[in-house]
């Protein structure tokens, strides 16, 4: 059997089903194309991948010992390795998913083949594996030539580094094994050797330039492109089949090798050769510099006016080689937002080389909408370019688009393709992005439908639908189906990315979340240790602040549990990070005033007076630091005062801050009304009940004023407690008739808005009696019947 038919049996065998070693499998493709050329032309074989190869020793001294009869027997007798093991290759990768893979048919002379790539075992179609098909020699008997032996060949190169077989269809051979064989070592699945790949391809790409320049300056021994014809001898074996024809279409082009080492550079992520690659690829088509085909296009404008004579193969080459491009910029793009050295601007050349590869697509199909690869082709391309406009923050396009692949692939695919729950998941992303959270989490749930029973509930990509989904829900409050896909999506996770991930981390902290507010306080400090250990597991990969603020929430359970011990010691632990670390002033300031806060729970005003004076301090050196946070930690310094009965260092405290709110735009109306609260009870305890009044006046002129203006931070509770220590100031006056007088507006009020005064008071009981109390001065039973009517549905039991 001849390397033509070993190379074409491989085609035929295409979906047969084996499981092989690919490692053996290359050698055995080396040894192959040492039968074919002369050893100095072959891939060189290390002496790492000798010593992987078993009996090495004996293969190799039967190659170089050898007589040449026996070479000759060699290459006549040898079994169809080369074909049937690269075949085995292709099956073992391609039979996995099959059914959601398209058949080949391989009595296609064309080139380009669209979506023959187990790739989507494992990524989702780009449209970067348009090449990806290996390529079958042209082989018949109509005009009878020397079969191609070691012993024939052996003659038939060159000295130096570019040594090739002199006769044209000799050097096909080698362009195409070496073709095919790169083919092989960048296959998916595991063991891909991307060196050696691209080895193969840039060998192939030499090759084949260097007989296009021998070609064109009419070296000897070079024939016609298409005919190959040698001295011919006779034999009555089957096996003796001859060459004659080999059509160009049926060997790979400049572009066909130029895009794959452009996907070895892709996926091993190297973006930068990547797009050198496909650049050049680009130019081979449209300068026609060692393109096999001529290309007669224009764009204007976005449309697409096809010259004539139409070329459909090369239309198509140009449109999957923009994609290519356009998708190995984009990814290099993503690489330089995790430098922070991108910005949106960057993506308008992408956006641009896509629209042009879907022009020319749809107006292709415009002529002829017959061929189903092209139409797959032209809704990945629309996909990419809603992934561009979605990384361009333009998600009302981006979500246009998106909906328009989708009713594409689901024509093209059906309803349960891979690609399609791709653009499903793109579409929720984007639903999220523009707010929709209702529509995203149903869209989510299709995703999840599709993708898991295709690639499992392990696989990253449905762990991250999972983890999106929850956060979702946890987003409309729907928190107990928020927990149970944050419990999938932890499963998920483990299994995608190990039990000690960034995002095993992120799904702690929205279970820890989610059962906070639940009142789950158990399990949801559970979560966030959980979350804890995880991250020092991987504190040099990640932001130091992370530690910091998980320690935070552990704290702010325990304080909603009243363990004030244990959220004292998470503060503390916190803040000890944040000195340790890079982080600035800001976080510390933050930690501290939590700690000043459970020291004043715990009645340690003395030290809570202490971190409060410390953190005001270091607030006042910050540039960054707005005056209305000064503002607040003076406030706060100002309560402990008072409770400590420093009344005087209390007013210096308040009256700091409400000078600041006065005059600080960040500032609004219930701000400032709470300082000049606290003032008038600072003054009222003190026994200036004139002050007092005064203040609690312009207290009351500001919470009318944000009622009015409907202030987010408005409280009809602050309002009502105001109107009762106004009257309460009368009271101690002996002022009777405007006691009375605002009484009545006290009682209105309250009647108006008890609901929500009442759900806002944190004991509505302890208010009653202290309402019951003042009223009861005025000995009237009217008045007491009064106020305990409107209290009526929240009195407290006899």
């Amino acid at each position: 059997m001849n390397v033509c038919n070993l190379n074409n049996t491989a085609l035929s065998h295409l979906l047969s089903n084996s499981s092989v070693d690919r490692n053996m499998i290359i050698q055995d493709l080396k040894l192959d194309l040492q039968l074919l050329l002369p050893t100095t032309q072959t891939l060189m074989i290390t002496e790492a991948e000798e010593k992987r190869r078993p009996n090495k020793s004996s293969a190799t001294t039967s190659t170089n010992s050898s007589t040449k009869e026996e070479e000759k027997n060699i290459a006549h007798h040898r079994p169809a390795t080369f074909a049937i093991q690269l075949a085995r290759i292709y099956a073992n990768m391609i039979n996995r998913k099959s059914e959601h893979l398209p058949s080949v048919d391989i009595s296609n002379d064309e080139t380009v083949h669209y979506f023959l790539s187990s790739e989507q075992l494992v990524l989702y179609d780009e449209g970067m594996c348009t090449f990806s098909s290996p390529i079958s020699l042209g082989c018949h008997q109509h005009q009878k030539t020397q079969r191609l032996t070691a012993d024939t060949l052996a003659g038939c190169h060159q000295q130096g580094d570019e040594q090739y077989c002199s006769t044209t269809q000799d050097v096909m051979i080698e362009i195409v094994i070496n073709y095919n064989l790169g083919l092989v070592y960048a296959l998916p699945g595991g063991g891909q050797n991307y060196d050696n790949a691209l080895f193969c391809f840039q060998k192939a790409l030499r090759l084949k330039d260097m007989r296009r320049r021998n070609s064109s300056s009419g070296s000897t021994g070079t024939s016609s492109h298409n005919t190959v014809t040698t001295s011919s001898t006779t034999s009555s074996s089957e096996d003796s089949t001859l060459l004659t024809v080999v059509p160009k279409n049926q060997e790979p082009s400049f572009c066909a090798i130029l895009h794959n080492i452009g996907q070895i550079y892709y996926r091993s992520g190297q973006f930068d050769e990547a797009v050198l690659a496909y650049s050049k690829a680009l130019e081979t088509i449209e300068t026609n510099d060692g393109a096999d085909v001529t290309v007669a296009v224009e764009f204007s404008d976005n449309s697409v006016n096809l010259g004539s004579p139409l070329n459909k193969q090369t239309l198509i080459c140009m449109s999957a080689t923009l994609n290519s491009l356009a998708i190995a910029r984009f990814h290099r793009l993503n690489e330089l937002d995790i430098m922070k050295s991108s910005s949106t601007n960057d993506l308008e050349p992408i956006l641009k080389m896509l629209t042009k590869a879907y022009s020319i697509n749809q107006a292709i199909m415009e002529k002829d909408n017959s061929s189903s690869s092209l139409r797959r082709a032209t809704a990945t391309i629309l996909n990419n370019i809603g992934r561009t406009k979605f990384k361009a923050l333009d998600f009302a396009g981006a979500l246009s688009t998106f909906l328009q692949t989708y009713e594409m692939r689901l024509f093209n695919l059906g309803s349960d393709h891979l690609d399609l729950a791709a653009t499903l998941c793109n579409i929720a992303d984007t639903q999220t992005r523009l707010g929709n959270l209702a529509n995203a989490s149903e869209i989510y749930k299709q995703f999840i439908s599709i993708a898991g029973p295709i690639l499992g509930e392990g696989h990253c990509d449905v762990a991250n639908a999972l983890l999106s989904l929850g956060q979702v829900l946890q987003s409309t409050n729907q928190l107990d189906d928020a927990i149970s896909y944050l419990s999938r999506a932890l499963k998920a996770c483990k299994i995608a990315f190990g039990r000690s991930h960034k995002c095993i981390a992120t799904i702690y902290n929205n279970l820890g979340h989610a059962s906070y507010k639940l009142g789950h306080y158990d399990t949801s400090i559970q979560a966030y240790k959980a979350q804890l250990d995880v991250e020092l597991e991987l504190s040099e990969q990640l932001l130091d602040h992370q530690i910091p603020q998980t320690l935070v929430n552990v704290g702010q359970v325990y304080e909603a549990k009243n363990m004030w011990k244990e959220a004292l010691c998470s503060y503390e632990r916190s803040l000890y990070f944040i000195q340790n670390s890079s982080k600035n002033s800001e976080d510390i300031t933050i930690v501290m005033s939590l700690i000043a806060y459970v020291y004043e729970q715990e009645g340690r005003y003395s030290l809570s007076e202490e971190i409060l004076l410390e953190t005001l301090e270091i607030k006042r050196r910050l540039d960054e630091e707005s005056p209305y946070d000064i503002s607040i930690t003076l406030n706060i310094l100002g309560l402990i005062r008072f409770k400590m009965g420093y009344f005087t260092l209390a007013l210096e405290s308040f009256s700091e801050a409400l000078s600041i709110r006065r005059t600080s735009c960040d500032c609004e109306a219930p701000q400032i009304a709470t300082v000049c609260n606290n003032i008038a009870i600072v003054y009222h305890e003190t026994g200036d009940l004139d002050r007092a009044l005064q203040y609690f006046n312009e207290t009351l002129y500001l919470e009318i004023e944000s009622s009015k203006m409907k202030c987010p931070q408005y409280s009809p509770k602050n309002t009502f407690c105001v109107l009762v220590k106004i009257a309460s100031i009368w009271q101690s006056l002996n002022d009777f008739q405007r006691l009375r007088s605002w009484r009545k507006v006290a009682l209105e009020f309250f009647s108006i808005n008890r609901d929500k005064i009442l759900e806002e008071a944190e004991d509505p009981t302890a208010l009653y009696d202290n309402l019951r109390s003042l009223f009861h001065y005025l000995q009237s039973e009217e008045d007491d019947e009064e106020l305990s009517s409107q209290f009526s549905l929240h009195a407290p039991a006899a």
